[in-house]
């Protein structure tokens, strides 16, 4: 709430909508979002805002979109956002939300597994991946970076499997 209030203050008017990204239910298991939706928009509404919720996957969307001169934005895309909870996922066309949705091979999951494929303390795996992982620069020679590659990888393969059957290709 702190955080929130500090950034938005107080609306100008009461009803005044506030664009929301939050995470979308997950599909394969992970924790629901349901308790998480309910406290940031009650808050919102507490304080005298209409939130409007859209999936955290389409802020990437929306981020790549252009815009006519004056008009609404065009856009269609798949936006995938890799947290520390989850992968989400939004698919668009035309400006109309075919699918969101999250899996559960989020960050941390996946620094756990590569911490105990190779041994190295969860710790160090995580300040690993924050500080030294890139996709385009060679690391083969380091067993951490290489695991966490693969395990990207493999995550990725994974929601976009998830992607084809939401969709129904």
């Amino acid at each position: 709430e702190l955080m929130l209030g500090s950034l938005l203050g107080k609306p100008e008017a009461p009803g005044e909508p506030v664009g929301v990204t939050l995470p979308s239910e997950p599909i394969d298991g992970g924790v629901p979002t349901g308790h998480h939706r309910a406290t940031v928009t009650g808050w919102l509404e507490r304080t005298g805002y209409r939130p409007v919720l859209l999936p955290q996957g389409l802020a990437i969307v929306l981020s790549e979109a252009d815009s006519p001169a004056g008009g609404t934005p065009e856009f269609s895309g798949l936006g995938l956002s890799l947290g520390a909870s989850g992968l989400h996922v939004t698919c668009c066309v035309e400006g109309q939300v075919l699918t969101a949705f999250a899996c559960a091979r989020g960050g941390r999951r996946l620094d756990a597994e590569v911490a105990s494929a190779t041994g190295f303390p969860l710790a160090k795996v995580t300040w690993r991946k924050e500080r030294k992982f890139s996709w385009v620069v060679d690391d083969s020679g380091d067993e951490v970076l290489t695991a966490l590659r693969h395990g990207f990888a493999r995550a990725l393969e994974e929601l976009l499997g998830h992607v084809r059957d939401q969709l129904a290709l």
